[in-house]
């Protein structure tokens, strides 16, 4: 017989089953919490760089709007001085211009100060729409007047005198 007791190899069994439990245990946590970590790093790069895409594809977006609205302002604008000098020349046989003659090129103005600088911003105001006209008649070879009268203004033609103002 042997001069162990019973109890003895059955505590180091169950010392034995209870560390392996705990190892397997410990050890799938770890390497849970690995995975986690991972997963993290990756979802995180994936989210950045979906976020760069975005932004590039905004920033593409942007500059397309940006450039139409700049085109449709330069065409409106060259069909303002167009209409400036048919009828600073008399091609167009009326006495004056409509009032809302310009209202076109300050719709595409309005537009265009959604994309430019705070500067340009600032300079888009209706005096300069205004003082943007009379250069129109300036850049096309007319002579004109330009006459103020109840705060409004009105574009002569060469000759034409302050009759009716």
């Amino acid at each position: 017989m042997s001069a162990t007791p019973l109890w003895v190899p059955l505590v180091v069994a169950g010392i034995g089953v209870a560390g392996t439990l705990t190892a397997g245990i410990a050890g799938a946590l770890v390497a849970q919490r690995w995975a986690n970590q991972r997963d993290d790093k990756t979802w995180a790069r994936e989210r950045e760089r979906e976020q760069e895409r975005w932004r590039r594809e905004d920033e593409a977006r942007t500059f397309e709007h940006r450039r139409e609205a700049f085109e449709d302002f330069y065409r409106a604008v060259k069909a303002l001085a167009r209409r400036a000098y048919d009828h600073g020349y008399g091609f167009d046989q009326t006495p004056e211009l409509p009032f809302d003659w310009n209202a076109d090129a300050f719709a595409k103005l309005q537009r265009l100060g959604i994309y430019v600088d705070r500067i340009s911003y600032v300079l888009q105001s209706p005096f300069h729409v205004e003082w943007l006209c009379v250069a129109c008649f300036v850049i096309a070879g007319s002579a004109i007047d330009v006459t103020v009268r109840d705060g409004g203004w009105r574009l002569l033609r060469p000759g034409q005198g302050l009759a009716g103002v």
